[in-house]
């Protein structure tokens, strides 16, 4: 079964394991898929989200519909050398195939963490504060949860941004 078989499993499934998240303005120039997991879902939809994070919910939702929609973003290909203002970067180690989405405001700003499973087909699948965050031991947590929704499909792991995404990136 490929990979793209196993997230409409997913997606069948009455628990909802993911759901594929459908901007509120969709683009047909440049379209990229972003399926939620459990966790990820339930932060986005501010099911019992901590006080302090509750603005952050539905800042990450409108990034992460820009993203969904083909807006420009900006990819951080080298996990210690990125630029500030960087949408989306590879966890080191980056062989594990995780990155990350950067919501940096409002504050506190967290990280949301997934993969690839083809270009343009982002997984998310944790999220969590940025404050004090073991990035190594995130992309571990989150490798550990994509290999038990999709046993034998690693994420993507590629040397180029073109290997993730298609189209309107810039290299940050």
């Amino acid at each position: 079964m490929s990979i793209s078989e196993v997230i409409k499993t997913h997606c069948e499934n009455p628990d909802e394991t993911l759901r594929l998240l459908v901007p509120a303005r969709p683009s047909y120039l440049v379209q990229r898929h972003i399926f939620l997991g459990k966790e990820v879902q339930q932060f986005v939809d501010g099911d019992g989200v901590d006080g302090r994070f509750a603005r952050l919910s539905g800042r990450t939702l409108s990034v992460l519909e820009r993203i969904s929609n083909g807006s420009y973003v900006t990819f951080g290909m080298d996990p210690h050398d990125k630029d500030a203002s960087c949408t989306i970067a590879r966890v080191d180690p980056v062989l594990l195939g995780i990155v990350d989405v950067r919501i940096r405001d409002p504050q506190p700003a967290i990280r949301v963490f997934g993969g690839f499973a083809e270009p343009d087909i982002l997984v998310l699948l944790k999220w969590m504060p940025r404050a004090g965050l073991d990035f190594r031991a995130a992309a571990q947590l989150c490798r550990q949860e994509w290999d038990s929704l999709f046993p034998g499909h690693p994420p993507i792991y590629g040397e180029k941004v073109e290997d993730y995404v298609s189209k309107h990136f810039n290299i940050g």
